[in-house]
């Protein structure tokens, strides 16, 4: 590193197809490098996304590539010294693997991002911790450490805390008590110009009505829901198709969820694809059936899209569709969600109606504002 270049380094898990690791990647994508030089830390060197990183960005990893190197690691520096009480060990390596100096430290995701950066030793840095998550519906984080009052004391070591959302920090700070350390909301990063174009770059043929969602195979994300709608609109005798797009370890699952009850038909899983944009586009309805978000990216580039919505009520939700202006908001049970897809099926002028809303909300989307606050907060 050379230069009067101020120096940031992110921490995250991995860069594995979701949606904070899209987030990141099109915040690097659009980072002032010849006024930053930047450097990411990985846990574990995998990810769709490692190969679309700009070359101004130096990566380095925890945890080295292959399955066996891997678990060799993980015993040698991870669990042996946690079996034998020497927590100091991983550490250690973690240090000597992460001794670079910077300027502003980022631990860009909640969980192990933040624990392990919070090992660093800090120096002169700035420390930020960002949360994507209602950490109350969904508590993930809790896998990573012995008790909650452990990571609050990790969240402690942090000068600020950005949230994606107004509902995740409010979810936050109803699970942690972290007096005295700034907090901030600040929206992910929307893409407008390029989603629309990348929208365009081929076309996908559908065949009747159709709806699409787009996310990690998880629990998190509910996909089992939309198996279970699928089946109740066939039932009630709807033409339609619903196409799943990701990966993720619930697929065999939901496969078998799919052909238990004979819905290959109807729900196709079309995998992880580089460019969703034109499924999305194609598409009558796209559906977010999850349990808990943060600020959900998927509905954003489907309003980008112009795209009827159809949303449960989680975390960032209503900051993006409002009640229901730019899309509709339903309950988590199935009832709801069905009532919520036929209300659009049934009635084609309000399909129209929420996609002329979407249209109205999707100008909102600034990236250039976006850009401008991240780099208020790496510099104040």
């Amino acid at each position: 590193m050379t230069g009067n270049k101020k120096k940031i380094f992110f921490m995250m898990s991995t860069l594995r197809g979701g949606g904070a690791e899209k987030v990141l990647l099109d915040i690097l994508k659009r980072f002032d490098y010849n006024k930053y030089e930047v450097e990411l830390g990985l846990i574990f060197p995998v990810g769709v996304y490692l190969s679309d990183l700009p070359v101004e960005v130096k990566v380095r990893a925890l945890y080295p590539k292959g399955k066996f190197k891997l678990r060799l690691y993980n015993k040698v520096i991870f669990q042996w010294p946690q079996k034998f009480k020497l927590d100091f060990i991983p550490k250690l390596y973690y240090n000597f693997l992460f001794k670079e100096k910077y300027d502003v430290e980022i631990a860009f995701m909640e969980g192990l991002s933040t624990k392990y950066l919070a090992w660093k030793n800090k120096g002169n840095a700035k420390r930020i911790a960002w949360v994507h998550i209602d950490l109350v519906n969904n508590h993930y984080t809790k896998q990573y450490f012995k008790t909650s009052n452990e990571e609050t004391w990790y969240y402690k070591q942090f000068d600020k805390i950005v949230f994606v959302s107004k509902d995740s920090q409010r979810a936050f700070n109803e699970k942690f008590k972290v007096n005295g350390i700034p907090q901030f909301v600040q929206n992910n990063l929307i893409p407008l110009p390029e989603i629309m174009e990348k929208g365009e770059e081929f076309e996908v043929q559908k065949k009747t009505f159709t709806l699409v969602s787009v996310g990690r195979l998880e629990d998190q994300k509910c996909f089992d829901r939309l198996v279970r709608l699928g089946d109740r609109l066939r039932t009630d005798l709807y033409d339609f198709e619903i196409w799943i797009i990701g990966q993720g370890p619930l697929l065999n699952a939901l496969k078998q969820q799919v052909k238990d009850l004979s819905l290959e038909k109807y729900i196709k899983f079309l995998g992880f694809q580089t460019n969703p944009y034109p499924f999305i586009k194609a598409a009558d309805i796209y559906i977010n059936s999850s349990l808990a978000e943060g600020y959900p990216l998927t509905v954003c580039e489907a309003i980008c899209l112009n795209k009827a919505v159809i949303c449960t009520h989680n975390s960032g939700s209503e900051e993006i569709l409002g009640k229901s202006e730019y899309g509709i908001l339903v309950d988590h049970d199935d009832e709801s969600i069905y009532m919520g897809v036929k209300s659009l099926i049934d009635d084609p002028e309000k399909l129209v109606h929420i996609r002329n809303q979407a249209k109205k909300r999707a100008v909102q989307f600034d990236e250039n504002k976006v850009m401008s606050e991240i780099y208020d907060l790496i510099e104040s």
